[in-house]
């Protein structure tokens, strides 16, 4: 030993012993890898899917070693994989995912998921029934009256569900589940019963593509009912009295009380939803009066009808003037005008329809037409005495008379005073000179 070192001793040798700590150095801590945790998130193990369904999921990680998971390392065989670990399975299949992190440790998962329908089944492996309203099958039997039981785990376990009793050679029967929770094996036992084909249904929810309308439908109506897979769509026009196939069409008027469901093969249905659909596509009927009309007489227009939708608007004119009420026709013109009338339903429906009206005169109408004007009273004496000598006359047979003394009135009507008398006396008793002149 040196000379300083033995110096130190010394030193250290009369310190006393609590003064002194001895520092014993500590063992190297050993780090130990762990493997990742890997859940598949979104699919449920064991359960089952509609056909063609895409399915997403997520592949979670979580790994002491590497702390942020990189996606790219995340292996599945089934999908590709994102960068954010989600990916969509196609179809129904077993679906295994795994991760290996920085320090060569893998981890794992796998799912199971079922296609809703098997053919010929014994049993079925892994199955969760969650969401599993009933089961549907194809029953074969040579013993009519038969009986299919499905049974969890094993052939005498639990029994999930029981079909009626088979009352034909093949037949599409369905039977509630009883869910027994969790993954299970099934079992179906039946004396001299087989399964043909087996789905496990799911009651879907149903609606019903009806075209918009403010109320009324003027076209054909196409009813389509959405459905799932296994389930054909189903429509009644009745209030579900009878179903038709989906899709349907309204073409008829009338208001109909709509329902729609699916259908599958056993017979079981889903609840029916509803709609109103009201159809009118025809116009409303107009009534046009007959086209000769008598001097004295009123013209009423009858109202338009519409059996379905009912009538919105009615409208009318004479020579191009509204009509807005019953028309005296001894106000216009003897000779021909042009009544048009128009009208709409609330369906939006129109029709227009135009006619000719004649408005006749005669000279037994000229006496009563005389009276609908305020005339001088000596004039208005002699204008009846002529008409009346006039008709006399040709009563007798004699037109030509009857000629003379209707120019005397025609002479006597054109110095009248009132404009509208003087226009209207005179304008007939040309047309009745016209008609005497042929007589």
């Amino acid at each position: 030993m040196s000379r300083s070192g033995r110096a130190l001793l010394g030193v250290l040798a009369l310190v006393p012993p609590s003064i002194v700590d001895i520092v014993t150095p500590e063992p190297p801590v050993e780090v130990v890898n762990t493997a990742p945790t890997v859940v598949i998130e979104g699919l449920v193990d064991g359960s089952v899917v509609d056909p063609g369904v895409a399915l997403p999921f997520r592949v979670a990680v979580t790994d002491t070693e590497d702390g942020v998971v990189d996606c790219a390392k995340v292996v599945v065989w089934e999908a590709a994989v994102g960068p954010d670990c989600t990916g969509v399975l196609p179809a129904a299949t077993t679906f295994s995912a795994s991760y290996t992190d920085s320090g060569g440790l893998t981890g794992s998962a796998e799912v199971l998921v079922h296609p809703r329908e098997f053919v010929a089944p014994v049993a079925v492996s892994h199955i969760n029934l969650a969401g599993v309203n009933h089961l549907t099958a194809e029953l074969s039997t040579w013993q009519l009256g038969a009986v299919m039981t499905v049974h969890a785990d094993s052939p005498d376990g639990p029994v999930v569900a029981t079909f009626p009793p088979v009352t034909d050679a093949t037949q599409w029967l369905a039977a509630d589940v009883l869910d027994p929770v969790g993954v299970h094996d099934l079992y179906f036992v039946g004396d001299q019963v087989s399964v043909g084909t087996l789905r496990f249904q799911t009651v879907p929810a149903v609606t019903a593509t009806v075209p918009p309308t403010n109320g009324w439908h003027t076209t054909d109506v196409p009813i389509t009912v959405s459905t799932a897979s296994l389930w054909d769509p189903q429509v009644s026009l009745d209030g579900g009295v009878s179903w038709l196939p989906s899709p349907a069409v309204l073409a008829a008027d009338g208001a109909y009380d709509v329902r729609y469901r699916v259908i599958d093969a056993a017979g079981r249905t889903s609840e029916p939803g509803a709609a109103a659909v009201r159809i009118d596509r025809t116009a409303p009927v107009l009534t046009v009066p007959p086209r000769e009309q008598a001097r004295m007489a009123t013209l009423e227009l009858a109202a338009p009808t519409d059996a379905s939708s009912g009538v919105a608007t009615f409208t009318a004119t004479l020579d191009g003037a509204p009509v807005t009420g019953p028309v005296e026709l001894w106000r216009l013109p003897a000779g021909v005008h042009q009544l048009t009338l128009a009208a709409t339903d609330a369906a939006g429906n129109a029709v227009s329809r135009t006619s000719e009206l004649v408005v006749t005169t005669s000279l037994p109408a000229l006496l009563p037409l005389m009276t609908r004007f305020n005339l001088p009273f000596t004039k208005s004496i002699i204008l009846r005495l002529q008409l009346m000598a006039a008709q006399r006359a040709l009563d007798g047979g004699f037109p030509g008379e009857a000629m003379t003394w209707l120019h005397a009135f025609h002479r006597l009507s054109t110095v009248l005073r009132d404009p509208a008398a003087r226009a209207t006396l005179t304008a007939d008793a040309g047309l009745v000179f016209a008609q005497l002149d042929g007589v």
